[in-house]
């Protein structure tokens, strides 16, 4: 009677080809589950904002009655604008961190790094500092600043912007 067996060469290319096989395939596994990730959290934070918009529109009346510049005539117009809207937001959302920061803060912005690199790699700046932001319970930090329009809009001021 003979045994049938595999050498001891043939394991080890067999291991070798599965291994192979396994490096390539779990970072492109690992990056898909990332990006699902990712836009589970960007669905789940756009819900909870839409549903504070909606809850200010309701209370508060239409967005284009939440700031009127030009009051004071100058930056403090924006701050002012940021300062309403951030409060106006916050009192309907669940909030892990109150950032201090802008013009009117006491401190640094503990949410938001000073620059970003955009989608081409160029360093920009966060704000000009007219900004109120906050962190989410689940985690993402939201920015608003009232700030001058820019460039992608001609005329007036963005009344939020969330980074």
């Amino acid at each position: 009677m003979r045994n049938f067996a595999f050498s001891l060469a043939e394991v080890l290319i067999t291991l070798g080809i599965i291994g192979v096989v396994a490096t390539l395939t779990i970072p492109i596994l690992s990056a898909k589950l990332e990006e699902k990730r990712t836009i589970n959290k960007l669905n789940n934070t756009y819900a909870i904002l839409s549903q504070a918009y909606r809850r200010g529109i309701s209370e508060e009346g239409s967005p284009e009655g939440w700031c009127t510049m030009g009051v004071k005539g100058d930056w403090r117009d924006f701050d002012d604008c940021s300062i309403k809207i951030y409060e106006m937001f916050t009192k309907y959302l669940k909030v892990a961190n109150h950032c201090n920061n802008g013009y009117g803060g006491n401190g640094e912005d503990n949410c938001f790094a000073k620059t970003y690199k955009n989608r081409k790699g160029v360093d920009i700046a966060r704000a000009n500092g007219m900004h109120r932001s906050f962190t989410l319970m689940n985690g993402v930090s939201v920015m608003i600043n009232a700030a001058a329009g820019d460039g992608y809009q001609k005329n007036g001021a963005r009344p939020v912007l969330i980074y």
